[in-house]
C-alpha cells in the first residue's frame, strides 16, 4: 500500500509540474513578449490602480481613524505601492532588454549557420566548436576511405572515441526516429558506444523516446538548435557575437524599427492629407451648389469647415513631407555606409 501511495504521489507531483513547466526549446529563437498596450492604455492603468488602492485604503482606515490620519495612511500606502510597482516595472524592462539582446544575438548566429554549406562549412564549424569545449579532443571531419566514413566528425570525449552526425535542417523540420535509428546502426557497425547527433532543428518525441530506449546499449547525446547555440556560446567561437557586436545588432534592430514606424506614419499622414483635402473640396462645391437654398450662417459654417479641413490637410502634408525626407536621408546614409 505504501508503494501505491508513493506511486500516486509521484504521479500527482509530475502532473502539477507539467502544468507549470514550459517547453524552452524554441524560446531563445522567439522574440520575447512585449507589452502590446498603447501609451494611453498604460497611463490609464497606471492611474487607475493607484487611485483604486488609495480609495480602498481610505475606506478601511476611515472605519478606525480620523479624516486626517486616514488621508495620511492612504497616501503613504499608495506611495509604497507606487514605489514597489516602479521597481518591478524597471526590473521587467531590464529583463526584456536583456532577452531582446539574447534573441538578437542568437538569431544572428543561427542565420549565419543556415547560410553555410551543410557538408563542409557547417561540419568544420562544429569541429571547431567541439574542440573548444571541455572534454572534447581531436574532433575532425571524417575522410571517405576511413572506417568512420558514414559519420561527419570523429574524435574523443574524455578519451572515449565518439562519432558526431551534423544535421543542418531548417528549424521547422524535425529529426525523426528513422534518422536516429540509422545513426545508432552506424555506431554499432563502427564499434562505437557513444555518439552525438547535432541538428539546427528539433527532435521529434519518437526520436527522443528511441534514444532513451537504447541508453543501456548506446549513449547518444541529442543536441537541438537551442543547445547547439548554447554550445557555440560556451566555446567562445567568433561566429557568436561579442558584447560590442551585440550592441551593434541592437542598434541595427532599433534603426529598422524606427524606419518601419516612420513608413507607417508616412502612409497615415498621406491618407489623412487626402481625406482632409477631399472633405474641403466637397464642402466648397456643396456650398456653391446650394448657396441659393442655404441661409448665410449655414454658408459661413460650410466655408469655415472647408478652411479648417484645408488647414489640417496642409498640416498633414507638411508632416508627410518631413517624414519622407527623414526616410530618404536614412536610406542615403545607409547606402553610403
Amino acid at each position: 500500500m505504501a508503494k501505491n501511495y508513493i506511486r500516486v504521489k509521484d504521479g500527482v507531483v509530475d502532473f502539477f509540474k507539467s502544468l507549470v513547466s514550459k517547453d524552452f526549446r524554441d524560446n531563445d529563437l522567439m522574440p520575447p513578449k512585449k507589452d502590446e498596450r498603447s501609451p494611453l492604455a498604460k497611463k490609464i492603468d497606471y492611474l487607475t490602480i493607484r487611485v483604486l488602492v488609495f480609495f480602498v485604503l481610505a475606506f478601511f482606515m476611515s472605519l478606525k481613524l480620523s479624516l486626517s490620519w486616514t488621508l495620511i495612511f492612504a497616501a503613504g500606502g499608495t506611495f509604497l505601492l507606487h514605489f514597489a510597482l516602479r521597481r518591478a516595472e524597471r526590473a521587467r524592462e531590464r529583463r526584456y532588454s536583456e532577452d531582446m539582446r539574447n534573441y538578437s544575438v542568437r538569431t544572428y548566429t543561427y542565420e549565419q549557420i543556415m547560410k553555410m554549406e551543410p557538408s563542409t562549412e557547417f561540419n568544420i564549424l562544429m569541429a571547431q566548436v567541439l574542440n573548444r569545449l571541455n572534454g572534447f579532443t581531436e574532433i575532425q571531419p571524417c575522410s571517405d576511405g576511413s572506417l568512420y566514413y558514414k559519420f561527419d566528425l570523429v574524435g574523443k570525449f574524455k578519451d572515449y572515441p565518439i562519432a558526431v552526425r551534423c544535421n543542418r535542417y531548417k528549424k521547422e523540420n524535425e529529426v525523426g526516429k528513422e534518422e536516429l535509428s540509422r545513426f545508432a546502426s552506424d555506431l554499432k557497425k563502427a564499434g562505437l558506444k557513444r555518439g552525438i547527433f547535432l541538428t539546427t532543428s528539433n527532435f521529434s518525441e519518437w526520436a527522443i523516446d528511441y534514444v532513451n530506449s537504447i541508453r543501456d546499449e548506446l549513449r547518444i547525446v541529442l543536441v537541438d538548435k537551442v543547445k547547439l547555440l548554447e554550445w557555440i556560446r560556451l566555446s567562445g567561437h567568433s561566429i557568436y557575437p561579442d558584447a560590442q557586436k551585440a550592441e551593434e545588432l541592437e542598434a541595427e534592430k532599433r534603426e529598422r524599427e524606427r524606419m518601419v514606424s516612420l513608413q507607417k506614419r508616412e502612409k497615415q499622414n498621406k491618407r489623412l492629407m487626402q481625406a482632409f483635402f477631399l472633405v474641403s473640396v466637397y464642402l466648397t462645391v456643396l456650398s456653391l451648389l446650394m448657396k441659393h437654398w442655404l441661409q448665410d450662417w449655414m454658408l459661413y459654417l460650410y466655408f469655415i469647415a472647408a478652411v479648417v479641413n484645408m488647414l489640417l490637410g496642409l498640416l498633414c502634408y507638411g508632416i508627410f513631407k518631413h517624414t519622407r525626407s527623414i526616410i530618404r536621408e536614412s536610406y542615403m546614409l545607409e547606402h553610403l555606409d
